[in-house]
């Protein structure tokens, strides 16, 4: 059985997924609101103010911070921190991963394709490929006199 090669990817955590962060934040600040005023019997224009609040607050919030995603041929790592990769979502030329390291931080990862260019295949196949297997180290034993 082949195992995948050494990979790595420099990701950048902006662009289309830091717009779907902030539309997602702005749409339910404005359903809740509008929810609210329309039980209320209130205006439903506050909701549009909502929306925008909560957009800005979100945009502040979801600063890019660009990770190196690495596999070695054993062991994921992510800004040299080792951890676990699940594949969340995968919409072929766009993947959603979930990065797990020891101490128990989740870190989600959106990876286009085209920000991971010629590393694009490596990764896939590293993600959907066993880890190489090492046999453990074998205990030495004493022979008998």
């Amino acid at each position: 059985m082949r195992h995948a090669p050494a990979v790595g990817v420099t990701l950048s955590g902006g662009g289309a997924w830091r717009t779907a962060q902030v539309l997602l934040a702005a749409l339910a600040a404005a359903v809740f609101v509008a929810w609210a005023l329309l039980h209320l019997g209130g205006p439903v224009w506050p909701a549009a103010c909502a929306a925008a609040v909560a957009g800005a607050v979100a945009w502040r919030l979801t600063q890019p911070r660009p990770v190196l995603l690495r596999w070695d041929g054993a062991a994921w790592s992510a800004n040299a921190q080792p951890g676990e990769v699940d594949v969340m979502l995968d919409l072929q030329r766009w993947l959603l991963l979930r990065f797990r390291p020891a101490d128990g931080r989740v870190r989600w990862l959106p990876v286009p394709a085209a920000e991971a260019g010629a590393a694009w295949h490596g990764l896939r196949a590293a993600l959907y490929s066993r880890a190489a297997f090492s046999p453990p180290p074998v205990a030495s034993r004493r022979l008998p006199d």
